[in-house]
Formats: C-alpha cells, sequence, structure tokens
C-alpha cells in the first residue's frame, strides 16, 4: 500500500545539489509519497540505496508512526490524536480510550466533492457473517473523515459469503462523535444498541450513509441509535430499509432531549423512525428531514442478502412509512409521559414508474406500525405538525392506540375531507385544520425549499 505519510528519517539536512554529503546525523521531516533516498560513500556509483518502510498511521499527539490502526490504538494514551492516510485497511479493532481517530477528510463532510483520496477501513470476508469491524467500550471517542466498505463482493464471497455485516457497532457510550465520515454497505452501517445505563452526548453529523444492496435487508437500517441521547444532523442516508431509527434505553430514561434535524433519508420502509420511549424521557425533535421512497426490485445482489430470497414479514411488502413511532410511554415507572415533536419535514412519497418499489400503500406517518400493533400509551404527546406529506396513499395510520395531533401539515390538497386516515384501534389522530398552500409553517432555510 503506497500512502503519503510524514516520517522523520535520520539525516540531518538535505541540499538541492544531489552530489551534497551528509556526515552529521540529525533528521528530516519529508513526504513519503514520492521520494528516493540514497547513501553516498564517497565511492560505490550511485550510492547505496536506503529501504524505507512507509508507516501510514500516525499519533500526532505522541509523534509516532504505526502500521496498523490496531498497533496506534493498543500505543496511544487517552485523548490522543490518531491520523490515518488514505489507502485501504481491512483491519478489525476495538477502541478502548479515549481518542480521536482521523481520516484525511476530517473537514469535509461524506458528500462534498472535493474530498481527496479516502483512508477506507473494509469488512474483510475474513470475518465472517454477523461482525463488525469496529467496537467502542469507552466514553470520549471520536471518529472523523473516514470510509466505511462492506463491498458488493461480500454477498458473492467463497467459501461462504456475509451476508450481514456490521460496520461500526457498539454498546452505547457518552460522548460519541461521528463526523463527516462516508459508509457503503452492511445490514447497519452505524449500530449503536443500549447499554446498562442510558448515556448522552452523541453527535452524529455530516455523514453520507449509502446501503447499497442492503436496502433489501428486512432488518437494515442505515443508522440505528438505541440508548443514548443526542444530535443527529446533517447526515445523508441513502438505499436504505429504514433510515435512520432513535430510541432510548427502556429501563433507563434520559431527562436530556434529542434532537434530529436536516437529516436526508431515501428509504424503502421506513424513513424516520421512533422507537422506544420510557415515561419520563424527555422530548424527541425531528425537524427539517427530507424523506423519499427508495427503490428496491429485490432482484441481483439485492436478492442475496439476508441470504438468497429471505422472507420478508407481511407489513414490510404492504405499507412505507414516512415517519413510524412506537413502543411510547408502555415502560417504566415516571408519571411523565414521553414527548415527540416532528415539525417542518418535507415527506415526500412520490414513486417513479419506471422504477420498482417494495410496498403497495404509502402512509405519511404510522403509529405503532406492525402487524399487530406494538403499543403507544393513550398519554404520550405526539405533534407531527407543519410538515409537508404529499405521494400519500394513507395520510396516517393508527394501530397501536395514539392520540396524536396532525394539524397544520400540508397534505398536497387543500381538502381536508379526501386526506385518508386509518384508526384501526382505540386512540385518535386529528388533522384539522391543515395547510391548504402548501408551505404554511414551513422555515424558509428548510433544505426542501
Amino acid at each position: 500500500m503506497t500512502t503519503p505519510n510524514m516520517k522523520k528519517l535520520p539525516i540531518k539536512d538535505i541540499l538541492s545539489d544531489p552530489d551534497t554529503y551528509i556526515t552529521d546525523p540529525g533528521t528530516l521531516t519529508v513526504n513519503l509519497e514520492t521520494f528516493v533516498v540514497s547513501v553516498h560513500d564517497g565511492y560505490t556509483p550511485g550510492g547505496i540505496p536506503i529501504n524505507t518502510a512507509i508507516e501510514p498511521v500516525s499519533n500526532t499527539t505522541q509523534n509516532t508512526y504505526y502500521s496498523t490502526i490496531s498497533d496506534a490504538i493498543v500505543a496511544a494514551r487517552n485523548n490522543d490524536v490518531i491520523n490515518i492516510s488514505a489507502g485501504t485497511y481491512q483491519e478489525q479493532f476495538v477502541i478502548d480510550k479515549p481518542l480521536t481517530i482521523r481520516g484525511p477528510n476530517y473537514n469535509k463532510t461524506g458528500d462534498d466533492p472535493t474530498r481527496g483520496d479516502e483512508a477506507i477501513i473494509q469488512y474483510s470476508p475474513a470475518l465472517g457473517d454477523g461482525n463488525s469491524m469496529i467496537s467502542i467500550d469507552v466514553d470520549g471517542v471520536t471518529l472523523e473523515g473516514l470510509t466505511f466498505d462492506c463491498p458488493d463482493s461480500l454477498l458473492t464471497a467463497t467459501p461462504t459469503p456475509v451476508f450481514t455485516p456490521y460496520p461500526v457497532f457498539f454498546y452505547a457510550v457518552n460522548n460519541f462523535t461521528f463526523r463527516n465520515n462516508r459508509m457503503y454497505g452492511g445490514e447497519v452501517p452505524l449500530y449503536i444498541y443500549f447499554n446498562t445505563t442510558a448515556k448522552s452526548g452523541l453527535l452524529v453529523e455530516g455523514n453520507y450513509i449509502d446501503c447499497g444492496p442492503w436496502v433489501n435487508d428486512r432488518y437494515g437500517r442505515g443508522m440505528y441509535i438505541y440508548g443514548v441521547q443526542g444530535t443527529v444532523q446533517n447526515n445523508i442516508v441513502e438505499n436504505a430499509n429504514i433510515g435512520i431509527q432513535f430510541s432510548i434505553n427502556p429501563n433507563s430514561p434520559m431527562s436530556i432531549p434529542s434532537t434530529i434535524t436536516n437529516n436526508k433519508v431515501s428509504a424503502a420502509l421506513t424513513g424516520l423512525y421512533n422507537n422506544v420511549m420510557p415515561k419520563g424521557t424527555a422530548q424527541h425533535t425531528w425537524t427539517l428531514n427530507t424523506v423519499t421512497v427508495a427503490p428496491n426490485d429485490r432482484l441481483g445482489l439485492k436478492n442475496l442478502v439476508g441470504g438468497p430470497g429471505a422472507p420478508y414479514t407481511a407489513y414490510q411488502t404492504t405499507h412505507f412509512s414516512a415517519a413510524r413511532l412506537q413502543y411510547m410511554g408502555t415502560e417504566g415507572t415516571s408519571a411523565t409521559p414521553p414527548t415527540v415533536v416532528m415539525t417542518n419535514n418535507l415527506f415526500s412519497l412520490a414513486r417513479d414508474p419506471n422504477k420498482v418499489y417494495n410496498n403497495l400503500n404509502w402512509v405519511g406517518a404510522s403509529f405503532a406500525s406492525g402487524s399487530t400493533g406494538s403499543g403507544i400509551s393513550p398519554t404520550s404527546v405526539l405533534n407531527i405538525t407543519n410538515n409537508s406529506i404529499t405521494g400519500w396513499t394513507i395520510g396516517a395510520r393508527n394501530q397501536g392506540g395514539a392520540n396524536a395531533s396532525m394539524a397544520n401539515n400540508w397534505w398536497g390538497t387543500a381538502t381536508q375531507g379526501s386526506v385518508v386516515i386509518e384508526n384501526t384501534s382505540t386512540g385518535s389522530v386529528t388533522i384539522a385544520p391543515i395547510s391548504t398552500n402548501g408551505v404554511a409553517g414551513l422555515p424558509s432555510t428548510a433544505s426542501f425549499l
């Protein structure tokens, strides 16, 4: 692997004159991307070549260099910064101390066209099915400017195909930052699962996630965040089965609010998924997000995801939901019901007639969506207001006892009576009054206006 990096060599000085002789020891910092070093002893024609080893991983805090990311992590001290040069790394490692691990594009969002060569951490077939490349078991870690790759070839690998890779998986920690990364493929590219207690301080921003053929994974999510409070903003998620799922530890309510804002999601089953909010959980606010429908013909590599012809459950073939809410206020001992606010979002459910999609019905918002319903306490506060919701066949679908306000939304029509509302359980969904001009209540700063 040839990568640019900075390394100190035992040379005191170098001049433009190639015949200059250097006799004193010392150091010189040079760029290892393109250079030739030779030692002239005064007798050997052309000099004596030096074999130099490129060490692409550097600890900029300690001024040390390593051949692998794993070695750099082992040698690092708390709060060090590790830089990874452009190149491809097939590694698996655990981050067990607070570190910043940074790729060459750490200061550019995942979709920035000016990003340069990438530091690619690639899932190796040797890891097998259902494994992860990176795990974290300590607070205060930052990953930024990297690319995480689950190549399509994993679905045809020999001798055993890899159906369900997880690029980044760990149990929730405090103060984790995941910023300006690119991710391709995998059942759940960014997967954070709840720990023994609720965690806080999460920041996920500026990432570009393309799930590729895993759009057909019945469990697939672009990001699955469970059991940690924080902010998810300015991300792009494409070709996901479920775009962004955000949940709180069912046994440990979080008293700090969370915000999911200005993300762009293209999903085959569900765009935004608010799941598991025990009593006493502070408000979740979803705002300025854009949701569109991802096509999925379930052919070719898509048919191999999860195993050839993996069956979908019934609801995964019948109803797409731009927003889905369930398991709210049914757990915990607090007297305070959970609150979800979804406002100033764009839900565009229009489909391209020349493409194939998963579902038969297109729902603006589902409450306790599922084949039998999953339960929402009637005291939970659900405000889905001032959004643009178009292209639906069902405006809202209530299966689990929710009482929801969906007032002041634009439904693509000025006729309130034409908005289809399905109530298949107790509870009710109220849509009056509706917006009649398409943009009422939506701020001019919204990304979709």
